[in-house]
């Protein structure tokens, strides 16, 4: 009986075949991985950057509209109220506006002055609002029981208004995040 012995010049055709196609899964898996690992710190560097554009800027206006003791100018988004925001008993007038180029800012005039005289500070917090461009109205009048009633249009009613909601659209790569919070005026008689 005659024995073959092979040969062990090299693999096969089909040994290099099934090396390669498990070599493609190994590199298609690690590809995979690796693309969602870039799109999870895309969408975690797009929160991180929306919670610095909207954290502060919040937490001023609830300051600066909690301390109102009257509103001056009320639009969709726009609002100047006379407050006390610090609580040093000196009134400022305070402005904050979503303007249609994607700014959200926030001017305060102090000792009485008021606009067209130059603000005392002024801040820019944002270029990536985009109240005005999406039709979402930056501040609404809300009643105590917790209806909007100028919910189409936005806007405040100057005279009766007790709780303002701030609704904040700010945009990063295409997508747009929100912040909202309703605000008790609670120096309006």
């Amino acid at each position: 009986m005659r024995t073959f012995l092979r040969r062990s010049d090299g693999f096969t055709l089909a040994e290099l075949m099934i090396v390669l196609a498990l070599l493609s899964f190994v590199l298609a898996a690690i590809y995979a991985g690796s693309q969602a690992m870039l799109s999870g710190a895309k969408v975690n560097q797009a929160q991180a950057t929306f919670a610095r554009d909207s954290g502060e800027p919040m937490r001023i206006i609830n300051k600066s509209l909690m301390q109102a003791t009257a509103i001056e100018v009320a639009l969709p988004n726009q609002i100047m109220v006379t407050t006390d925001r610090n609580l040093d008993n000196v009134l400022e007038r305070v402005r904050v506006t979503a303007t249609s180029d994607g700014r959200l800012t926030y001017e305060v005039w102090n000792n009485g002055t008021k606009p067209p005289a130059t603000p005392t500070s002024s801040i820019a917090w944002s270029t990536n609002c985009v109240n005005v461009a999406r039709g979402v109205p930056l501040f609404h009048d809300s009643n105590l029981a917790g209806s909007t009633q100028t919910e189409t249009t936005g806007g405040v009613d100057t005279l009766a208004a007790k709780l303002v909601t701030t609704d904040l659209v700010l945009s990063y790569g295409g997508s747009d995040y929100r912040s909202g919070q309703s605000i008790l005026l609670r120096n309006r008689q």
